[in-house]
């Protein structure tokens, strides 16, 4: 809820000047899904593969925080996640609610100090800050399709579509011809490639471009 929204707005900030607003439209996304939701897949992807060390960095912090509450008496119910909804719906079977706003803000500040520092002096290529002469420009979703399918390599490479809540999952008979930069230009926070399977992370958007991505591959 607090830390890694933390971390993607320090992303968010630490892009260049001229990728900021794209930038910030995929990372105040991921960070509310995050926030409400309990889904860090959309931000954790956005730096895992670019930036390994911030990983390594989350995995240790968001380790700490459980011996933090267990010493200050702090309980938190969950099911599904971490996230708001859970929170407030399962408040009942939390103790010292009023401790995890104070705790929680100061992890967002050390999260978004932390990651700041880190992506400026070791020059991480997150989100915006690519090597890239030009980035492409946002487009709207039913835009998106023709460009995307071409990224996944064209129709003919395109075995199976499908997604889910935050990724949209490409099964394509030959995974050289897919285009990882050009997805990232589209919007992708990241690209993962297992076997003959490509997903892209493009956050909550996913099922509408694997509908608008279908009905193009279908024609």
């Amino acid at each position: 809820m607090y830390g890694l929204p933390a971390a993607a707005i320090a992303i968010w900030h630490s892009a260049k000047p001229e990728n900021r607003a794209k930038v910030g439209g995929i990372m105040i996304s991921a960070a509310l899904t995050s926030f409400l939701t309990g889904i860090t897949e959309p931000i954790e992807f956005s730096f895992m593969f670019v930036a390994p060390i911030l990983y390594v960095i989350h995995a240790i912090l968001a380790g700490l925080a459980f011996p933090i509450c267990i010493l200050l008496g702090m309980r938190d119910g969950t099911s599904f996640s971490h996230g708001l909804i859970d929170f407030i719906v399962l408040s009942g079977n939390s103790s010292k609610l009023w401790l995890f706003p104070i705790v929680g803000i100061c992890y967002a500040i050390v999260y978004y100090v932390v990651f700041r520092v880190l992506i400026k002096a070791l020059d991480l290529k997150t989100p915006g800050r690519e090597d890239t002469s030009e980035d492409a420009k946002a487009t709207a979703t039913s835009e998106m399709a023709p460009a995307l399918i071409a990224a996944f390599g064209g129709k003919e490479n395109i075995t199976n579509l499908d997604a889910c809540i935050t990724r949209l999952r490409v099964s394509v008979a030959d995974v050289a011809k897919v285009d990882q930069a050009g997805l990232k230009k589209l919007g992708a926070a990241g690209v993962v490639v297992a076997g003959s399977g490509v997903q892209a992370i493009f956050g909550t958007k996913s099922d509408n471009l694997k509908t608008e991505d279908g009905r193009l591959y279908s024609q």
